[in-house]
């Protein structure tokens, strides 16, 4: 969060009326007064109630309001014209904020619980915002060392031996909350009889970051006291200013939390004689302490917040952010409760930064953590302004040195965190564009690894094939020579049984004595309301080359065209179109549509589908594809590819093959030309027929393990494909460049948040990554038929966590 401070001055006043300043950093300064007279009763009384814990939520609310409006319109309004000036420029900025630093002078305005204020336009008290935290400020022209922590920071926590007070249930709950932040927080109890010589000893012994009591305190002639032991057992104290004495040469020490009755009241006759401010006065950069006492839950839960933000939040390091959060939610959890208000921030850390952490340098890859860094850098440039303008003997040059060292090191990473992010996203960019050209196609790498996507992919998927469809295989013993004879007495009986559709993998390209005898077979099964559909591989003047008998008699042709990628990933151009031959459907394409009544209509390009239309119902019906594109070339292996053309593809769903030759979906062809007909037929009835040679020469690798399937197999898996509506496609091109972009930021990110842990530490990440990215790619398969650009996305992974990698040795190590 980037802040702007917002600052009120409130000075000694005379007859209830006391000069008020406010400075805005981009919108100047306004002056004021401000006046109790007309709320001194309502508030005394407030008070009253908030010291006997009377309260309720609607209390809260008038008391804050009315503070607001002492504190912001006793006048002309000037100062919170000024507010909200300051908080509009904010309000519409995102991770910006704006801290109210309130400076008193005067102690019984000091005295008042300004922590309750409440603004009524933002329907809220303010200081439970993170937006628009509220600190009670010192302005101490005196750097704030240490700055640079390494985890786990070191917390002192003292509980000494008092009346009424359970050392060991204060002890549990304290640890119960800081659960889970073992490796930010290293802790050392100091309990039972503690005195100040033990407690001198314990700072001694160790360098702490962090004093946390826990006990009872007392504010008498004008002094502040924490309770303690004696020597000899019994009730000791310790003043504000010995406490003070005791950290005065622990530089490390950054925050103090007191949790005590009245560890935040505040002198009523001179200021800085309360203890939490005479701390900050006297070097503590931030003191919490608790202007009424709490209950345990309210204690542990404060605890548990502040202290989870402070260093696992997304802010981290920051105090004003924790202490808005913890009172949030103090505020959610005890609305009717004075509790939001006990505790008290003072502070001198102008940034709110109490700890840079260091350890392993982690740099900021997130918005957030990088305004905190930022932060860090105004810190460290504060602390060097107030070093050179006095440079008061060797160890404020040494001091300086250290600053300035420590500064230059956090630019670095910073400027590395933003050489990361370009060098990622024009890695991603590359990648992309290589995928668009399919420039590694010449290597065959990014065939090779979709083609095994798709083969551990269906290992995985659920497989079904459609019950329309069934195969009729034409073995080796059928002599070709009376092919088409014996072909019409399989349509007659197939159309006798009640065939739907009956697909040829096969060519009528040449004359025999046997058309005539084919083509009246054909006749009798359309009027049986059988559809024949034949193959066909190359065009004369847009019309297949068949047989001239057979050009009227079939129901329709297809083209018989396949290709592949790597002998796995079959692809089945499903639909041409052609200049002068309108769209040519392949077999697949041609059996579906007369399966389903369709007329092919058009391929739309924009959304890779094909449109056809329902014959008997007039309605419009889109069939998905895996994509579309132009093809500029003739094509030796598929001839009815020729010159400038349109084209449809399908990537087929390969079945597994012991589904596609199930004796229950698969029969003989000789078996089926020597049947009698009637009953030992009604397998094929209402089915598409889909009938092929077993040759050799129409034999085709498939898969990884040296299995062959024949050409009327692979268009029946082209056909399954299309009737069970499965659709295997790349995903888009925007999808596409966001993973390829989410990926090498991922690979500069593994190489750039710690760039000094080990590198097997780093490379073991890449490697989980990498396989992580593989495994999703096969689910996305498996589950959605969907498909990546994987090398040239892992490409990207990769190569993003190299090229950082180089950049940081070459230009910020």
């Amino acid at each position: 969060m980037r802040y702007h401070n917002f600052d009120l001055w409130i000075d000694s006043g005379l007859e209830g009326k006391y000069p008020l300043r406010a400075a805005s950093e981009t919108f100047g300064e306004a002056r004021d007064f401000l006046s109790l007279e007309s709320h001194t009763a309502d508030i005394e009384e407030a008070q009253r109630r908030l010291e006997q814990r009377q309260t309720d939520s609607d209390l809260l609310v008038d008391l804050g309001t009315r503070l607001y409006t002492c504190l912001f319109r006793s006048g002309d309004g000037a100062i919170e014209e000024l507010l909200n000036q300051s908080w509009g420029a904010v309000q519409g900025a995102e991770d910006e904020g704006l801290r109210l630093r309130i400076r008193i002078e005067a102690p019984e305005i000091a005295a008042l619980p300004w922590e309750f204020l409440y603004s009524p336009g933002m329907r809220c008290f303010i200081g439970t915002s993170v937006r628009f935290p509220l600190v009670r400020y010192l302005e101490l022209s005196e750097p704030i060392r240490e700055l640079a922590t390494s985890l786990p920071v070191k917390m002192l926590v003292v509980i000494p031996d008092s009346p009424g007070l359970n050392a060991e249930a204060e002890k549990k709950n304290l640890s119960g909350a800081l659960e889970g932040l073992e490796t930010q927080v290293g802790l050392t109890v100091l309990e039972g009889n503690v005195t100040r010589a033990s407690l001198s000893d314990a700072l001694l012994e160790s360098r702490f970051h962090i004093f946390h009591f826990i006990g009872h305190g007392d504010f008498h002639d004008q002094r502040a006291f924490l309770r303690l032991n004696s020597e000899g057992g019994d009730v000791g104290y310790i003043d504000d200013a010995q406490l003070a004495s005791l950290f005065l040469n622990h530089p490390s020490m950054k925050l103090v939390v007191l949790n005590s009755c009245k560890g935040a009241e505040v002198s009523s006759s001179k200021p800085f004689v309360g203890m939490a401010p005479q701390l900050v006065r006297r070097g503590v950069p931030a003191v919490v302490a608790m202007q009424y006492a709490i209950y345990d839950d309210v204690a542990i839960l404060f605890a548990k917040e502040f202290y989870r933000s402070l260093f696992r939040g997304w802010d981290s390091g920051r105090v004003e952010v924790a202490m808005s959060h913890a009172r949030n939610r103090l505020t959610m959890e005890f609305p009717n409760d004075r509790d939001l208000g006990a505790p008290v921030l003072f502070m001198r850390a102008r940034e709110g930064v109490l700890f840079n952490v260091t350890h392993g340098h982690r740099l900021p890859l997130s918005k957030q953590g990088l305004e905190s860094a930022k932060a860090a850098v105004r810190a460290h440039e504060h602390n060097i302004a107030i070093l050179e303008q006095r440079r008061d003997g060797a160890s404020d040059e040494t001091f300086l040195a250290s600053e300035r060292e420590e500064l230059r090191s956090l630019k670095q990473r910073l400027r590395l965190r933003n050489a990361a992010i370009v060098a990622s996203v024009g890695i991603a960019w590359i990648a992309s564009v290589l995928a668009v050209m399919s420039a590694f196609d010449f290597l065959t790498l990014d065939t090779k690894v979709e083609s095994y996507t798709i083969w551990m992919g269906n290992l995985l998927a659920e497989r079904n094939f459609s019950p329309d469809l069934v195969l009729l295989a034409v073995g080796g013993d059928i002599d070709r020579a009376a092919w088409r004879r014996q072909h019409a007495l399989v349509v007659d009986k197939l159309s006798q049984a009640g065939a739907k559709v009956i697909a040829f993998d096969m060519f009528f390209e040449s004359s025999t004595p046997h058309d005539d005898e084919l083509r009246r077979a054909i006749d009798r099964a359309r009027k049986r309301g059988t559809h024949v559909i034949v193959g066909a591989r190359s065009l004369s003047d847009g019309q297949p080359r068949l047989v001239e008998e057979l050009r009227g008699a079939v129901s329709g042709w297809g083209a018989l065209c396949l290709g592949t990628k790597l002998g796995y990933a079959w692809i089945a151009p499903v639909a041409i179109v052609k200049e002068g031959a309108g769209v040519v459907s392949s077999l697949a394409l041609g059996a579906t549509a007369e399966f389903q009544d369709l007329t092919v209509v058009h391929v739309d390009q924009r959304y890779n589908q094909i449109l056809a239309e329902n014959r008997k119902t007039a309605s419009a019906q889109a069939i998905p594809v895996s994509n579309t594109g132009k093809i500029e070339k003739v094509r030796s292996s598929c001839p009815i590819m020729t010159g400038k053309a349109t084209i449809a593809s399908l990537m087929i769903d390969l079945s597994p093959v012991q589904l596609l030759r199930d004796p229950l979906r698969r029969y003989n062809y000789t078996s089926v030309l020597q049947s009698p007909g009637g009953t030992s037929l009604e397998p094929f009835r209402g089915k598409i027929v889909v009938i092929g040679a077993e040759a050799e020469e129409d034999s085709f690798p498939v898969g990884f393990g040296g299995e062959r399937r024949f050409g009327f197999e692979l268009h029946a898996d082209a056909l399954n494909t299309l009737l069970s509506g499965i659709t295997i496609r790349s995903v888009g091109q925007g999808p596409q460049f966001i993973i390829t972009l989410g990926l090498a930021l991922l690979g500069g990110w593994i190489r750039y948040w710690k760039p000094n842990a080990p590198r097997r530490w780093r490379l073991s990440a890449l490697a989980l990554a990498l396989i992580a990215y593989l495994l999703a790619t096969v689910y996305l398969y498996s589950h959605y038929r969907l498909l990546l650009n994987t090398v040239y996305q892992a490409g990207a992974l990769v190569g993003a966590y190299v090229t950082v990698g180089k950049m940081r040795r070459r230009w910020f190590h």
